[in-house]
């Protein structure tokens, strides 16, 4: 492309403007002008440098006076290189120097070449040190700090094989944004020696054959380097010739990369195609090689890797770190999809032999997601590889990654530790905890993670899919001699991993691999005895392996088979002895279910509650050391039962039976958390029988007036309250099918109870039930309205309403207190005065006065309250009652026995103190004439109330016109005459 110019005038405008602030000023004026007419933002805009220059040129033509201020070929446009000459020339401080593209220039590419002339750096870029010779020099140098945005307007490449680096970074504070389709034939991002602080982001790259080399490469010297928000596909693909997509170069001891960082970038390959100079589409490369380099602080976060090795073996790797320095290598949060692992090249690599172990203080590996991993042709080894023969120094951590293999015949996982197969716990510092895996070790003597003289590694909480290698005869996968490569999911290999610790395991299952019934869940509970592997009763544990110390943490899993997909909990177990856990089965929904495959098997079925698969465990020591060693999987008891919700519904254990108080408290437990919102009133079936006491049966009204989880009980438990509004015994019950559980499930059998029934005594009662009222006698008769002892007290009035029949109103009978009142805090209403004014009326009239209770005391409230039975009399019934006394009586179980069996003592009679004396009181109705009338319910009393109850000595139903009826009672003489007859 011919080099574009724009008019001399704009030029001439900035020519005087050379050195100082007043230059600066004047040019951000200029730009903001354009900006705001071209619209939208332009790299003008987002530059915040205070001296910005402004491409206009695709030429490759350099300054006419570097150091002037101005970017001017000698041709009056702006070349890029133009712009990084001024700006190397001025070495301004960080943040003041940028090149943007100019808002009235369209942009395009500037072709790469080889031309000296064309090339701001003409030297071999891996002088000094460095070992990647390919880059013979350089278009663009970059050495004093800067922003470079290209607006994603200007690209830079070729697609010729020239053998040169598009950029050289090595000064300070360099920053290259928004460029895409910027490669030579070499390298093209080379970051010198001397570069610091430098930031390559925000753009893209896709070859169009294999001729681009490199992505970057970082020089040892090189500091705080990252690279970040960019997709990368293409380049060529052979580590064993330097190529690839990053690489560290020419480090020392003394001179090492303090600082890289790759955040946020795409590494994207595709499935097959060819690798050649008229093709990159099957061109796929190792992200990042540090091979035989000094790295400190090494980062690679939120990346995404696609289709690595797919199309061909090009012997990449994920990270590349064999025989590497790291201190400080940080692999986190990133998504590695669809990787294909060829024999000998682990993906995270830090040395399969001893001669290219790498030399490693603190990693971690951590948050990461790698899906169907596939291994080409693998044997011993894995998708990461520890340093072969060496230890970690400080620690390192393999957690909460999801490790997922579609052909895994291979370790997921691998270490051939530094030590001896002698017994071993030396602490590794090295955690491996909260991972994922599935689908690995595959083949018959292959382990998903298979530790080897490692020491102590601490191996927890990790879960294996389905698709996991292992043993059919789970109770081979404790721990076979040492030195086995047996298929298990966690191999202690020899003694010197781990000590290759024995494992406690679940006593239902015996050494000899037989469970004589599953164990069966009760409300959704197993109870797991698990045993110590010093156990008399187990003949697989290895003698001259380690055997746990207390205190000892058992995990715990789940399986649907033979793996452990779900982690439960972690147990502490304090003696070494057999010892029965509760083990709570994780419901549908659970969280620890979440990683779980949709499909996948559950502990509990979502649609039958059914409960299957096993429980085993794994032993973790804490004992061995700074490192806790972690055991092999113990066997599996299988499981079964159900986690349908079983209910019970009795009355709650504080309340009183039978009670004057109106709430009724119930109990409803459930063997698993319901749904709330399916127990309601409307679910409690309720049925209330009369008692003795009741005044209306028609008027119970069972009803429930709440329903409320207990707090704490994670909806396993309601207390239910019931009320009726007279004395009745309540009984209450939940159907089958009635509620759910928080899953769905129905309760398939009604609750069971124990004591669900609860006897109301209505508290409020009238006394006496039945009045006699001579009508015309100003006194009246008095009666009550009473609290029976031990009622609640009232926390508001009491407030009656009254009610006369069309008798009692006929016949003028009147209520000196027609509405009646129990104050608060009181337990009657006083006496209540009935009068009726003189006239004709036959004798026993029958009137009502009905009664209704209303109060703000929900005690009370509604209560169903008796009416009073008013029989009015013209004047007084007659009877007579005469009382006869009676010693030495053989039978008192009647008045006729007690005058047959006793002597009578007349009056005058010398009774002495203490004696037994009882009477005959013989009742007669002597009424005559108009007055005549059979008597009801008469009730004869005794002025001394230790006779009888309380001085009522009976009452007589019917007493007819001139008939007679006796009744008697008996008492212990006192020093008083007691020998005058009652009335």
């Amino acid at each position: 492309m011919a080099p574009v110019s724009t008019p001399t005038p704009r030029h001439r405008a900035r020519r005087p403007l050379r050195t100082g602030r007043r230059r600066n000023r004047t040019i951000a004026a200029v730009v903001a002008t354009v900006a705001l007419v071209a619209g939208g933002m332009t790299a003008a805009q987002s530059l915040t440098a205070d001296r910005v220059f402004l491409v206009d040129s695709l030429a490759t033509t350099a300054d006419a006076n570097p150091g002037d201020g101005v970017c001017a070929t000698a041709a009056g446009v702006c070349t890029l290189r133009a712009a990084i000459e001024e700006s190397n020339a001025l070495n301004g401080a960080p943040g003041e120097i940028g090149i943007g593209v100019h808002p009235d220039f369209a942009g395009g590419n500037i072709e790469v070449v080889t031309t000296n002339s064309a090339l701001m750096q003409t030297g071999n870029l891996s002088a000094g040190g460095g070992s990647i010779t390919g880059d013979s020099g350089a278009m663009f140098e970059v050495t004093a700090p800067v922003t470079i945005d290209l607006e994603y307007k200007i690209t830079i490449n070729t697609t010729a094989d020239r053998g040169v680096a598009v950029f050289h970074l090595n000064g300070p504070d360099i920053t290259l944004t928004r460029m895409n389709q910027v490669f030579a034939g070499e390298t093209t991002f080379y970051v010198g020696p001397n570069a610091s602080n430098v930031l390559i982001t925000n753009g893209s790259n896709v070859t169009a054959n294999y001729y681009p080399e490199r992505f970057i490469v970082v020089r040892g010297g090189a500091s705080n380097i990252t690279v970040s928000n960019y997709s990368i596909t293409g380049y060529a693909s052979s580590a064993s010739s330097n190529w690839g997509w990053g690489w560290v170069d020419g480090t020392s001891a003394s001179a090492p990369v303090n600082g890289l960082t790759f955040d946020n970038v795409q590494f994207l390959a595709n499935l097959s195609g060819s690798c050649n100079g008229s093709s990159a589409t099957g061109c796929s490369s190792t992200p990042i090689s540090v091979y035989q380099q000094h790295v400190n602080d090494l980062v690679f976060t939120n990346n995404t890797v696609v289709n690595l090795n797919r199309a061909a073996d090009n012997n990449t790797r994920l990270v590349d770190a064999r025989s590497a320095t790291l201190n400080n290598f940080v692999f986190s949060h990133n998504t590695i999809t669809n990787p294909r692992i060829y024999s000998g090249e682990a993906l995270i690599d830090f040395g399969s032999a001893s001669s290219t172990a790498a030399t490693v203080t603190d990693f971690s590996i951590t948050d990461n997601v790698f899906t169907t991993v596939t291994a080409a042709s693998e044997a011993t080894n894995g998708m990461i590889r520890l340093p072969y023969g060496k230890a970690i120094s400080g620690t390192g951590l393999i957690a909460r990654n999801s490790f997922g293999a579609a052909t895994g015949s291979m370790q997921a996982i691998y270490w051939f530790g530094p030590y001896s197969d002698t017994q071993n716990v030396s602490s590794s510092g090295v955690r491996i905890e909260d991972n994922h895996f599935d689908g690995w070790g595959s083949t018959s003597a292959r382990s998903t993670i298979r530790l080897h003289r490692t020491g102590a590694v601490t191996v927890a909480r990790n879960t294996f899919g389905t698709s996991t290698g292992t043993q059919t005869n789970t109770v081979t996968e404790e721990g076979l001699s040492s030195g086995s490569t047996v298929l298990t999911m966690v191999n202690n290999q020899t003694l010197g991993a781990n000590g290759k610790l024995n494992t406690w395991y679940p006593t239902a299952r015996t050494s000899a691999n037989a469970q004589a019934a599953a164990l069966s869940a009760q409300q959704c509970t197993i109870e797991l005895e698990v045993a110590p592997p010093s156990d008399a009763d187990n003949t697989v544990d290895l003698a001259a392996a380690r055997y746990p110390v207390t205190p000892t943490t058992l995990d715990l899993y789940w399986t649907a088979g033979n793996t452990a997909e779900v982690y439960l909990e972690s147990v502490t177990l304090t003696t070494e002895e057999r010892t029965t856990l509760t083990v709570e089965l994780p419901l549908p929904g659970d969280e620890r279910l979440a990683h779980l495959p949709d499909g996948a098997t559950l502990p509990v079925s979502a649609t039958t509650g059914d409960v299957s698969g096993g429980l085993r465990v794994q032993t973790q020591d804490p004992n061995a050391g700074d490192t806790t060693a972690s055991s092999q999987f113990s066997r599996v008891a299988a499981i079964d039962g159900t986690c349908q919700p079983v209910l019970t519904i009795d009355q709650a254990e504080d309340q009183n039976d039978p009670t004057l108080a109106r709430d009724l408290h119930f109990t409803v437990t459930s063997s698993v958390p319901l749904d709330p919102a399916t127990l309601g009133a409307e679910d409690i079936t309720l049925a209330a029988e009369p008692t003795a006491d009741t005044i209306d049966a028609t008027r119970l009204n069972p009803r429930v007036v709440s329903v409320t989880a207990v707090e704490g009980s994670q909806d396993t438990e309601f207390v239910v309250i019931v009320r009726v509004d007279d004395s009745a015994t309540v009984t209450a019950s939940i159907a089958a099918n009635t509620v759910t559980s928080t899953i769905g499930l129905a309760n398939l059998s009604p609750a069971t109870s124990t004591d669900n029934q609860i006897t109301f005594t209505n508290p409020v009662v009238v006394s006496p039930a039945m009045l006699a009222l001579v009508i015309g006698k100003a006194e009246g008769r008095d009666y009550a309205i009473d609290l029976r002892a031990g009622a609640p007290t009232p926390s508001a009035d009491l407030v009656f309403s009254t009610g006369m029949d069309a008798v009692g109103e006929a016949h003028g009978v009147t209520l000196a207190t027609p509405a009646p009142l129990i104050a608060a805090g009181a337990t009657g209403s006083g006496a209540l005065t009935i009068t009726a004014p003189a006239g004709d009326v036959a004798a026993d009239t029958p009137v009502t006065i009905a009664h209704t209770l209303t109060s703000a005391d929900s005690n009370y409230d509604g209560l169903v309250v008796a009416a009073l039975d008013l029989r009015l009399f013209a004047t007084d019934p007659v009877i007579e009652i005469t009382k006869r006394a009676y010693v030495e009586v053989a039978d008192t179980s009647s008045p006729a026995s007690i005058a047959a069996t006793g002597t009578e003592s007349l009056a005058g009679s010398r009774l002495i103190d203490g004696q037994a004396v009882c009477w005959v009181y013989t009742v007669t109705n002597i009424s005559a004439d108009d007055w005549a009338t059979v008597l009801t319910d008469a009730v004869i009393t005794d002025t001394d109330t230790r006779l009888g109850n309380g001085g009522v000595i009976g009452t007589i139903p019917v007493l007819g016109i001139g008939e007679s009826q006796q009744l008697s009672a008996c008492a212990v003489l006192i020093p008083r005459d007691t020998t005058a007859a009652g009335s």
